[in-house]
């Protein structure tokens, strides 16, 4: 489970790592925000762009862009966001439906 309270510096070597790894990993927050900015960051991994700008401001028109073979990579993943606040995260996810 990756807590999306710690530091961004954190976040960015852990998305280093499973970027690399076949294992998929939880994200837990309660913020809205931040769970959009991991969908973003972990989408960065992936296709090798910069982790740090996309956690700390991600792009939503390059997210809505992705192909279906990339957003199935990314569900491969991050495989779940928990949260304590399902209706705020859910409304923040939105923004991310084409």
């Amino acid at each position: 489970m990756l807590d999306l309270a710690q530091p961004d510096e954190r976040i960015v070597e852990f998305l280093v790592g499973v970027a690399h790894s076949d294992t998929g990993f939880i994200a837990a927050t309660g913020s809205g925000p931040r769970a959009v900015a991991i969908v973003a960051a972990t989408a960065a991994a992936l296709c090798g762009e910069d982790i740090p700008a996309a956690l700390a401001g991600p792009d939503i028109a390059f997210l809505r862009g992705l192909t279906a073979p990339a957003v199935e990579a990314l569900r491969e993943v991050l495989l779940a966001i928990e949260t304590d606040r399902p209706s705020a995260v859910t409304e923040e996810l939105r923004i991310l439906a084409p």
